[in-house]
């Protein structure tokens, strides 16, 4: 663990930043559901978000295999690639939301 304030704040920060995605998933279920159907909205968006994880994990451990040596060790280009998955997921997540329409109405 880190021993050092600035580095734990720096961590953590860092973690909220990554994790912070979760929270446009449920805005955009609370802006496109009806108030009768919400709690459900709610309870499908949370578990697609959980789905995900475990999926995607046998992927990169698949991509990862794929460049093992024979002395199996991996090479940082392994690991590269294999967490490529991420990078992509997360480019077309970004792709996604900026195609996303505009729903918010004013009063």
């Amino acid at each position: 663990p880190p021993q050092s304030f600035i580095i734990t704040g720096i961590i953590t920060l860092l973690i909220g930043l990554c994790c912070s995605g979760y929270i446009l998933c449920f805005a955009i279920s609370d802006e496109i559901s009806r108030t009768k159907v919400k709690s459900t909205y709610t309870g499908f968006t949370n578990a697609i978000c959980v789905v995900t994880a475990p999926l995607l994990q046998p992927v990169v451990g698949y991509i990862l295999d794929l460049g093992l040596s024979e002395h199996h060790h991996y090479a940082l280009s392994d690991y590269q690639r294999g967490l490529s998955v991420i990078v992509i997921a997360l480019i077309a997540a970004t792709v996604l939301a900026w195609r996303m329409p505009e729903t918010f109405k004013k009063n």
